[in-house]
């Protein structure tokens, strides 16, 4: 599998920005859900965790 983070070079760890829906969080982790485009988990400074397609995350 290729890696597609290399454009928006966002790795775990990195504090990021959803450019969709505005939630803020740090990356805790990437995956490929069966037939869909890599999506990235985020954790959120309330605790909760947020998951979209890592495409939608900018690094701030």
């Amino acid at each position: 599998m290729s890696n597609f983070r290399i454009k928006n070079a966002i790795n775990i760890g990195d504090k990021v920005i959803c450019g969709v829906s505005g939630v803020v969080g740090i990356v805790e982790k990437f995956y490929y859900p069966t037939s869909l485009e890599e999506q990235t988990m985020i954790l959120c400074p309330d605790g909760r965790r947020y998951h979209a397609p890592t495409r939608e995350f900018y690094k701030i």
